[in-house]
């Protein structure tokens, strides 16, 4: 089901290990089978980018058990709550949805690897917060 796999890889983009800034930037590179999986439903890279964005969140109270429930007034890094340059960043339902992307722009789609094994990645990219990221396509040229 290509849900369930979404929905996998959109924990591991809401990973708190990540999240340093207020919003991260990410590049999900699928296995061809995984992508071979997408494709076959019908979904395109534009859709799992949303669903990114739309599923890759975390509870402010999540947030708060890593020390990350505030951010920072000068640099909008996460810190804890008691820190003082600590300003409040989450809403204070602990049930509410924080997210982790601030567009579907932040995360771009890439399908590298074997195309035999059930692997996919990914990757941090420190780019745009949710702007569009600095890429260049690379062609494959036939020798």
């Amino acid at each position: 089901m290509p849900e369930q796999l979404a929905t996998d890889i959109a924990g591991t983009i809401s990973r708190t290990g990540a999240l340093v800034h207020e919003t991260i930037s990410a590049a999900i590179v699928l296995g061809p089978e995984h992508a071979r999986l997408f494709a076959a439903a019908g979904w395109s890279k534009d859709d799992l980018k949303r669903f990114m964005y739309e599923h890759a969140v975390c509870t402010p109270a999540e947030l708060a058990a890593a020390g990350k429930d505030a951010l920072s007034r000068k640099t909008r890094w996460r810190l804890p709550a008691g820190h003082p340059d600590a300003v409040p960043g989450e809403p204070k339902d602990p049930g509410a949805a924080v997210r982790m992307l601030n567009s579907p722009a932040a995360v771009q789609v890439i399908v590298a690897g074997a195309g035999n094994a059930g692997v996919s990645a990914v990757v941090e990219t420190f780019g745009p917060r949710g702007g569009p990221a600095a890429t260049v396509r690379v062609e494959e040229k036939n020798a």
